[in-house]
C-alpha cells in the first residue's frame, strides 16, 4: 500500500516562482497548493487545515511571515515551515531559524533538494506524533 501524497501550501508573492515551484513538486508527488496573498493563508489556517507542510517565501513582508509561523505551529498538530529566503546572511538565516521556521533554503536553491526537506521535514514530524519503540541495546560484550 503506497503512501498519501504530503500536502503542501506554497506561500509567495511570485506567482511565477510559486507555479514552477508547484509544477515540479506535483512531478514528485505531491499534493501543492499555492496562494500569493499571505492574509487569505490565514484563512485557510484558521479553519481545519489539510496541509502537512508551508512553503513560506520571505519575499512577503516579515510581519506576514512572522504571523504564518505562529499560525503554523499554532495548528493541530503543529505543520512544519520551510523558508525560502533570498537573504544570503547568516544572521538573517539565523533570524529566521529563531522566529519559527523549521528549516530554510537560500535562493537559488535546487528543486530537487526542496523536495528532499519537504519530505524529511514531514517526516521527522511524524516521528515526532508517533516515536518508534526503542529496541533494547546490546551492552559491550553481550555478543
Amino acid at each position: 500500500m503506497s503512501e498519501p501524497p504530503i500536502r503542501l501550501l506554497i506561500i509567495d508573492s511570485d506567482s511565477a516562482s510559486a507555479s514552477l515551484l508547484q509544477q515540479f513538486l506535483e512531478q514528485q508527488g505531491f499534493q501543492v497548493s499555492s496562494c500569493t496573498n499571505p492574509h487569505k493563508v490565514l484563512e485557510r489556517l484558521a479553519g481545519p487545515h489539510a496541509y502537512q507542510l508551508l512553503l513560506v517565501s520571505d519575499i512577503i513582508s516579515t510581519d506576514s511571515v512572522n504571523c504564518l509561523l505562529d499560525q503554523a505551529h499554532a495548528a493541530s498538530p503543529p505543520m512544519p515551515v520551510l523558508l525560502l529566503c533570498a537573504a544570503a546572511k547568516e544572521i538573517d538565516r539565523i533570524k529566521a531559524l529563531e522566529a519559527g521556521a523549521d528549516d530554510l533554503l537560500v535562493r537559488p536553491f535546487s528543486l530537487a533538494e526542496c523536495a528532499a526537506r519537504c519530505r524529511a521535514l514531514v517526516r521527522r514530524q511524524h516521528f515526532q506524533r508517533h516515536p518508534r519503540p526503542q529496541r533494547p541495546r546490546a551492552g559491550y560484550g553481550d555478543a
